[in-house]
This record gives structure tokens, sequence and C-alpha cells, in this order.
């Protein structure tokens, strides 16, 4: 029900479109400095410098590519919403197999009930012992 309370639509896509930039900008800022600090010169001192200099120069442009990916048009959305969708398929199908799978071991057996009148007759064995 929370789909239902949020805003009408022009301000919803802005919303969206501001989320999707803001999680490029982190994702991209974490990415970036880490391959800045690697590719930097060795020292800490350096490896910082070149982490700053990484996620200033870089982090926006990946931003700018998620958010880009919003309006990506009918078409990139009905491949993505295909896509999606089969691995949504596969993901739920391997749970169904798994489920069937396990529960075969809870599965309660049906226990062989012996005769009473037959406990006090002897077995063909049971003269030898």
């Amino acid at each position: 029900m929370e789909e239902y309370a949020r805003e009408p639509c022009p301000w919803r896509i802005v919303d969206d479109c501001g989320g999707a930039f803001s999680m490029g900008v982190i994702g991209g800022g974490v990415v970036h400095s880490f391959l800045g600090a690697r590719n930097a010169p060795a020292g800490f001192r350096y490896r910082l410098v070149g982490s700053f200099m990484a996620i200033k120069h870089k982090a926006p442009i990946v931003g700018g590519k998620f958010l880009g990916y919003c309006f990506g048009g009918a078409v990139a959305m009905t491949g993505s919403a295909i896509i999606g969708g089969v691995l949504l398929a596969m993901i739920e199908g391997i749970g169904i197999l798994m489920t069937r799978f396990s529960a075969e071991q809870f599965r309660p057996t049906n226990p062989q009930m012996e005769d009473p009148s037959l406990a006090n007759q002897q077995t063909p064995l049971s003269q030898f012992q």
C-alpha cells in the first residue's frame, strides 16, 4: 500500500531519477575510490589523493549513466522487462525445485504394523537359536 501513498506521476519520475543519480554517484564513488587508490603511486598520501581525484572525475559520470538508464526508451524498457522476467522465472523455478526435493525427506512414512497374533509363533530361523 506504500506505492499508492506516493506523489503523482511527474514528481515521482523526478524522485526516481534523483534516486538513480544518487545511487550511481555513491556506487561510482566507492568503486572509483578503490581504483584511484590502486592506480596511484606508492605511499598513503599519494593513494589518498589519487582516490579523491578519481572520485572527483569519475563518480558524476557514473551517476549520469545511472540516470540515463531511466530514460532508455520503450525498447530498452521492454528488453529489460523480458530479461528481468526470465531471471525471476529461473530463480522461482529453482526455489520450487529445491522445495520439492527437500520435502521428500520430511514425508511421513507408512509404518508397517505387525500382527500381534503372529508374535508368539516361531519363525523357521528362530528354531536354531
